[in-house]
Formats: C-alpha cells, sequence, structure tokens
C-alpha cells in the first residue's frame, strides 16, 4: 500500500479503498493505512479526523503511527495538539516518545504543552526522558525552569539522558556559571560519550576559563580515543595564543590513534607558518605510517608551500605514495605553485596518468590554470 501514497489525492477509488482500511480488523493494516493518509492529513478535514481516532488504538504502533501523521498539523490544529497531548500518558513507551517529539514546534509558545513535556523529564523509560530533553533545547536559553530541569538530568541514571542533556545545555553554557560549572563536572563522567559531549559543549569558554581550559587539557590523557579528540578539537581555537595548550597538541601528533594524530595535525595548522617547531613536527608526519595521518599533515602544509622549499619538496614526494587519497591531497596541496615552479608541473603532469582517475581528475584542475600558457600541458589535458 505503499506506492500509493501519491496516489490517492487524484484517484478517489485508492482514497477510498486506503481511508477503509483504517477500521480494518488487522492491525498491520490499519497501520499502513494510516502512513500512506500521512501527506493528506493537513488537507482532507476527514482523514484527520479518522487518523485522530486511531490516537486510542488498541495496538501501540498504530498509535504511535497516528501520532507520526498528525505530527504536521500539531502547531495550526488545537483539537489534535490537545488529543496527541494525551498520548504523552500512553502506557506505551514509544508512543509517549512520539508525542513529545510531535509537540516540538509548539513548545516554545504553547505553556501547557511545555508542563506536559517538561514532565516527562521524569518519565520512567530513558527514550522518552532523552526525547523530552531534546524538545526542550529551544526554550533552554529563555525558560530557567526547563534549564534547572534539564540540569538535574545531567544526573541521570541513564548514560544517554546525560548525553541528551550535555548536548541542550550547550547552548547557555558561555552565558550560564551554574550549566558551566555542572557540565565541568561531566568531564569525569564514566561513559565516554558524555564525557566528549562535555569536552564539546565547553569548547566556547576555552579562552576565557582558566579552569575550563585546565580540564578539558586534562581530558587530553583520557583512556577513550574519542575523548582526547574532542579535547584537541576543543582547544583548537587558542592554539595559536597559548603555548601550554599547543605543546600539548603537538604531543599529540605522536598519539598511538590514527584519529587522534590527524585532528592534532588539523589543530595545529593554523600556526605551521609561524612555529618553525610545529612545522618540522608536521613535515614528519608525511613518513606516518597511516594514510590517513600523512594526507592530513599534506593539507595542515599546504599553506607554506609557497614559501618554504623543504615543505615543498618533502610534500612532492608524496606524489608517489602508496595511498591514492594521498596523492590526490597532495596535487591540491601543490596547486598554487603549479604555475611558478617547473618541477612541480612536471611531477604533477606526471599524475594524468595516475591509476586512480579522481588523481587524475585533481591533476586536470591543477594544470587548468597554466593550460594557456604551457604548448606541453595543454597538449596532455586535452
Amino acid at each position: 500500500m505503499g506506492g500509493t501514497a501519491e496516489l490517492i489525492p487524484k484517484d478517489e477509488h485508492i482514497y477510498r479503498i486506503v481511508f477503509e482500511r483504517l477500521n480494518s480488523s488487522l492491525s498491520s493494516v490499519r497501520e499502513t493505512a494510516v502512513n500512506t493518509l500521512t501527506g493528506i492529513v493537513a488537507t482532507d478535514e476527514t482523514v484527520r479526523v479518522a487518523v485522530l481516532a486511531r490516537l486510542e488504538d488498541q495496538e501501540e504502533y498504530v498509535r504511535r503511527a497516528a501520532v507520526d501523521a498528525l505530527t504536521g498539523v500539531v502547531a495550526t490544529d488545537l483539537v489534535v495538539r490537545n488529543a496527541v497531548l494525551v498520548r504523552l500518558e500512553d502506557q506505551e513507551e514509544d508512543v509517549r516518545s512520539a508525542a513529545v517529539y510531535a509537540l516540538t514546534d509548539v513548545v516554545a509558545t504553547d505553556e501547557t504543552v511545555r508542563a506536559a513535556v517538561l514532565a516527562r523529564l521524569e518519565d520512567q523509560e530513558e527514550d522518552v526522558r532523552s526525547a523530552a530533553v531534546y524538545v526542550l533545547t529551544g526554550v533552554m536559553a529563555t525558560d530557567q525552569t526547563v534549564r534547572d530541569a534539564v540540569l538535574a538530568r545531567l544526573e541521570d541514571r541513564k548514560v544517554y539522558v546525560r548525553w541528551a542533556a550535555v548536548e541542550a545545555l550547550n547552548g547557555v553554557v558561555d552565558s550560564d556559571e551554574t550549566v558551566r560549572d555542572a557540565v565541568l563536572v561531566r568531564l569525569e563522567d564514566q561513559e565516554e560519550a558524555v564525557r566528549s559531549a562535555a569536552v564539546e559543549a565547553l569548547t566556547g569558554v576555552m579562552a576565557t576559563d582558566q579552569t575550563v581550559r585546565a580540564a578539558v587539557l586534562a581530558r587530553m590523557e583520557d583512556q577513550e580515543e574519542d575523548v582526547r579528540s574532542a579535547a584537541v578539537k576543543a582547544l583548537t581555537g587558542i592554539v595559536t595564543t597559548n603555548e601550554t595548550v599547543r605543546a600539548a597538541v603537538l604531543a599529540r601528533l605522536e598519539a598511538r590513534e590514527v584519529y587522534v594524530r590527524s585532528t592534532a595535525l588539523s589543530a595545529l595548522t593554523s600556526v605551521v607558518a609561524t612555529d618553525e617547531t610545529v612545522r618540522a613536527a608536521i613535515l614528519a608526519r608525511l613518513e606516518d605510517q597511516e594514510g590517513g595521518v600523512r594526507s592530513a599533515a599534506v593539507e595542515a602544509l599546504a599553506g607554506v608551500v609557497a614559501t618554504d622549499e623543504t615543505v615543498r619538496t618533502a610534500i612532492l614526494a608524496r606524489l608517489d605514495d602508496r595511498e591514492d587519497y594521498v596523492r590526490s591531497t597532495t596535487v591540491e596541496a601543490l596547486s598554487s605553485v603549479v604555475a611558478t615552479d617547473e618541477t612541480v608541473r612536471a611531477a604533477i603532469l606526471a599524475r594524468l596518468e595516475d591509476r586512480e582517475d579522481y588523481v587524475r581528475s585533481t591533476a586536470v584542475e591543477a594544470l587548468t590554470g597554466v593550460v594557456a600558457t604551457d604548448e606541453t600541458v595543454r597538449a596532455a589535458v586535452l
């Protein structure tokens, strides 16, 4: 029946058949009928009323389908809104979660809805609590009651709810010290997902809050790779101005995990031109055993290719890298000097014969600027 959805507004016969299926004795058929009619709930009042009745269906998945189908009219139809609101008390968590999400667009404007969703922060099921946290995110900055209630969820027994609370509070960390202090505590959470989220949430105050900065710096030694990488990313913005941070990020170039090394390379890009120690350390990563790290090193050094002959020569060697994406990144990095360096131009010209088509395509793009002036290039490209 799913394929008939687009035909319903045009075919009265199909419309009637599907509509009648809303009262089928088979719950799976009723569910399919609800889903099929979703597209015309907003424009057909008869359909809307019929789908509304399915909110009282004896099967939870039919009720959930009805909630989902009515979501688009919750903001404009008060009858629908009130009926969905009742589903926040449904005995099944999937239906309660669906109802919470369905009310998202009116949480900011309807105080009754907001209060009802707020109550779901105490739901016995974590999926419903996390849904409520998510839906209330939009009013976090303006409603202190909501903020305090979500703040309490940072102590929730379930990891996903704590994670959702950190994410929801992200937007007020900069302006609310109470929130900031509570998120800071989550850097010690037993679950890595929560620690990573806390690191990301604190990024905006890294430059101005020394306590936060020190705590995030400590996360560079976290036992989990994702947390260490998050800490590097969060500190990227102050690498140029804070030598302690820069040194800590520089040390991550020797991390055992590929992603941490790559993240550190990206973080240090802004100081490659001005810090010779950083530049030399990144240069060494061109020989890293992992292609992803070599590629990140090429990207980080691209900005000094035109001015540093040592860097240019080292990057030029990556045109013969065993990994095609490293070769492609190298061509891009060298494109800025194709017009002025004949050695580079000749090396990129040779990449027109590369075994990988996207490396060849990158080489063509890099050579475009000299097609008009270099007959050899023109002949090879055209």
